[in-house]
């Protein structure tokens, strides 16, 4: 049984996937049917399967769980029209469609698909675009068809929102889309995060390393572009949020080391773990690691802190 897949919120809003297999997995692996190349999707995350007359939902032990309308699932979880299924960032919409007429013979399925290629590939192929104009029959799709099964096309071609496998037996559609924004789109999503957190770095210990973290990873997708604005900012944003981070990790692990010099244990505890709160993954100087050490060692002295 068909259904479709709508991006209610995240990149790509309101953009539309149809699938026909009888199950169809997303995640971050290539293999997967639906392929979401997005912060916080597990390789295999989450599968849609048919079962009876609709579809239920289940999660693939992810990392960071599929929710359901806005709940973690267990186990097997069926789906209704409308249901909201989260996965990492992204909510998509979920709607049953309605079963197409399976063609009767290998040429009218060539044909459909042909024409789904003509349509999605006419800036990738412009001559065969023109000789299709040119003759407009159904032999110079088929054309197209033969060619692209032999290798010239290889890979998926998509019709509208729906990708099928040219060549493949008739009744097959399985899919093979992703949605995962263009690198200019997603840097742009950092950056505007990272303005966020390094505005709201007085709320959160760790708001100063979330923002330092999306420059970072904004500046890593847009490497040797031209930064149009706001983006012309990026570079010194990502400056200065790793200049604050040093000055924090120094005055930090200062304070913590002079408590553990005079012997006040509690209050170096203490200090340390606001270390960890700030720096709660890796960091340019280091500063969650040495805050380790300085626990595992015996009464670092605050000379040390620089």
């Amino acid at each position: 049984m068909p259904f479709e897949l709508t991006i209610a919120e995240g990149s790509g809003r309101g953009r539309r996937f149809r699938f026909g297999a009888v199950e169809v997995t997303i995640g971050r692996a290539p293999e997967n049917d639906l392929l979401l190349v997005e912060p916080g999707v597990s390789r295999s995350h989450a599968r849609i399967r048919a079962e009876g007359p609709g579809h239920v939902l289940l999660d693939d032990g992810s990392r960071n769980g599929t929710a359901l309308n806005g709940t973690p699932i267990r186990g097997a979880a069926a789906l209704s029209p409308g249901d909201r299924i989260g996965i990492g960032p992204l909510v998509f919409e979920y709607a049953p469609g309605r079963q197409k007429a399976v063609p009767g013979s290998w040429m009218l399925h060539a044909v459909r698909a042909a024409r789904g290629a003509l349509r999605t590939r006419f800036a990738a192929a412009p001559w065969r675009a023109q000789i299709c104009v040119a003759c407009g029959t159904a032999s110079c799709l088929l054309l197209i068809a033969s060619a692209s099964v032999r290798g010239h096309d290889a890979g998926p071609k998509v019709v509208g929102d729906e990708v099928a496998p040219l060549g493949a037996p008739s009744g097959v559609e399985r899919t093979a889309v992703e949605p995962a924004p263009a690198p200019a789109e997603e840097a742009n999503a950092w950056f505007e995060r990272g303005r966020r957190k390094l505005e709201e770095r007085r709320v959160a210990p760790r708001n100063l390393y979330d923002a330092w973290k999306s420059f970072s990873t904004a500046r890593r997708l847009l490497e040797g572009q031209h930064l149009p604005p706001p983006l012309d900012a990026l570079p010194q944003l990502a400056d200065t949020a790793e200049r604050d981070l040093a000055r924090d990790c120094r005055n930090l692990l200062f304070a913590a080391r002079r408590f553990a010099r005079y012997g006040q244990e509690q209050k170096a505890q203490a200090a340390y773990r606001e270390v960890l709160l700030h720096f709660p993954g890796q960091d340019p100087s280091g500063c969650r690691e040495r805050a380790q050490q300085d626990l595992s060692a015996d009464a670092p002295t605050e000379e040390n802190a620089g």
